[in-house]
């Protein structure tokens, strides 16, 4: 999962509108996640704005409000890092 750093410089393009989804399909208003979640009004404002993301103790308050599993918030597909391939061993020339 991608550092959830309130200060992080590297917010997504996806963490905004699935937090969105997830909090509209249990539905809750921006307001009533921010108080069950224990947070401002103005951070999940941000959060969904894509102008930050929560640390992991908030985005698990946030996971446990909305009734769903943190694995809710790991990236895309498309995004996630890929795979490094298998280091090879070097090949012997033949003698």
């Amino acid at each position: 999962m991608h550092d959830m750093s309130e200060n992080s410089t590297m917010a997504t393009d996806w963490f905004g509108p699935r937090l969105k989804a997830i909090r509209e399909k249990a539905g809750f208003t921006q307001q009533k996640l921010a108080n069950d979640a224990g947070v401002s009004l103005a951070a999940v404002q941000r959060y969904e704005g894509g102008r930050g993301e929560p640390g992991f103790d908030i985005l698990l308050a946030i996971a446990k409000v909305l009734g769903v599993s943190l694995s809710a918030f790991d990236p895309p597909a498309d995004e996630a890092e890929p795979e490094k391939p298998a280091k090879r061993k070097p090949r012997r020339k033949a003698d």
